[in-house]
């Protein structure tokens, strides 16, 4: 039985204020549009790392993956159970999906045209005449590609957890295998954007709505699911005799990928690289990140000699409430847009034309980070009370299926 693990607990609270600092900083840069061609190196590693909700869906393949192992291995859930159990969490991300696209999240942009898409709130809070684009529906985000994730995980980790494959171990060739399936439709995904883009045109909602989850940016689930199959493939791993030499292998193996990232940009034909090609290679080199990131610290924190051990010392109280921030993370996640947007009324009372300057976006973004740093450290006191993660917590468990996740004892070792 692992239990929680505390570093992911701690990746994930680390991850969740670098989100607001970038999503404040980029989504308020009124000048983004003028120097989007030629960037400057602050926004170009800005733009690189705004959309790293990888970190965010390989962590929910992890985390999943590790608590479906903990209780078939107790014997709490049998496989079908299980499978039943991911199911319904993914598909209740979905319901939440569309009310934070409608609602809460942030603007879309139109490269070509130079436009925002934006949510309802934004609108409001902004002053601006409601107007909402229907086509923010037809979009994905991290919460659908981690439902979508979801809902696929389930009745693969009924097939991996069947006696004859766990017994000859092939959980492994499995997953490598369909990692590589859904990865390369990082590559080759650009060749069916035709056929979303006519679903639009004739009006087919439901198969624009499929093709536009699967297809389309931010984060479509070809590939993306192939993260959640490398978080599924580390929670294996960490249960294995010699999971300190398999996860220093995935460690390598996350290098190789960079590299490969990496040459494939610097060495692919330039039409190749202007589009497809370098997508290909920042997902790669997202994908060998997170991959280190993970291994690491599995083997540092949950392998570790503390641990390892048997006992570790109670963690001093700065360190717990820090790690409990992801009691609270479908709140920040869902809050953070209209958050921001009220601090940027604020910010232009006091500092006129900020939104203009990089500068003036780098210390929006670092306000709005503190300001979830303090909310989180005071709201921890109240045990997240009236919280989102609360109520999701809750449906789950009318619908069947128990969640740790909330519950700040958790924390407290």
């Amino acid at each position: 039985m692992q239990g929680r693990l505390d570093s992911i607990d701690r990746i994930r609270a680390f991850a969740l204020l670098l989100l607001v600092f970038l999503h404040a900083a980029v989504y308020h840069f009124s000048g983004i549009f003028a120097v989007i061609d030629d960037p400057p190196p602050v926004v170009a590693v800005m733009g690189l790392f705004v959309l790293f909700g990888g970190a965010f869906i390989m962590m929910s393949g992890l985390v999943n993956t590790s608590t479906a192992l903990d209780r078939a291995a107790s014997g709490a859930r049998r496989p079908g159970r299980i499978c039943l159990d991911l199911m319904t969490t993914g598909a209740l991300l979905l319901v939440v999906h569309f009310v934070y696209e409608v609602f809460l999240g942030p603007a879309s942009f139109d490269w070509d045209k130079e436009t925002r898409a934006e949510s309802v709130l934004t609108q409001l809070i902004g002053g601006r005449p409601l107007d909402f684009d229907p086509r923010r529906l037809l979009e994905g985000s991290s919460l659908s590609t981690i439902g979508i994730g979801l809902l696929l995980l389930g009745p693969l980790l009924r097939l991996l957890l069947a006696p004859g494959i766990a017994r000859r171990r092939l959980h492994y060739p499995i997953l490598a295998l369909l990692v590589l399936v859904f990865f390369s439709f990082a590559f080759f995904r650009y060749r069916y954007y035709p056929l979303a883009a006519e679903a639009r045109a004739e009006g087919r909602w439901a198969p624009a709505l499929l093709l536009g989850l699967l297809l389309e940016k931010p984060y479509p689930v070809l590939p993306y699911f192939s993260f959640t199959l490398l978080g599924a493939l580390l929670a294996f791993a960490l249960r294995e005799t010699r999971a300190r030499l398999i996860l220093k292998g995935f460690t390598a193996l996350g290098l190789a990928v960079i590299g490969t990232g990496i040459a494939f940009y610097l060495l692919a034909p330039p039409g190749l690289t202007a589009v497809t090609g370098s997508w290909f290679s920042r997902v790669l080199i997202e994908a060998g990140f997170f991959l280190i990131v993970g291994s690491l610290a599995l083997l540092l924190v949950e392998l570790g000699p503390r641990k390892a051990a048997g006992g570790v010392r109670r963690a001093g109280p700065k360190d717990r409430t820090f790690r409990s921030f992801g009691a609270a993370s479908l709140s920040l996640f869902l809050l953070e847009t209209p958050v921001s947007d009220l601090l940027a009324r604020l910010f232009g009372l006091l500092f006129p034309l900020w939104d203009w300057s990089i500068p003036g976006v780098l210390a929006f973004g670092a306000t709005c980070a503190l300001f979830w740093l303090l909310l989180l450290s005071m709201w921890r006191k109240k045990d997240y009370r009236l919280s989102f993660d609360r109520f999701f917590a809750r449906a789950q468990g009318g619908l069947g299926r128990a969640s740790s996740r909330t519950d700040i004892s958790n924390y407290e070792h």
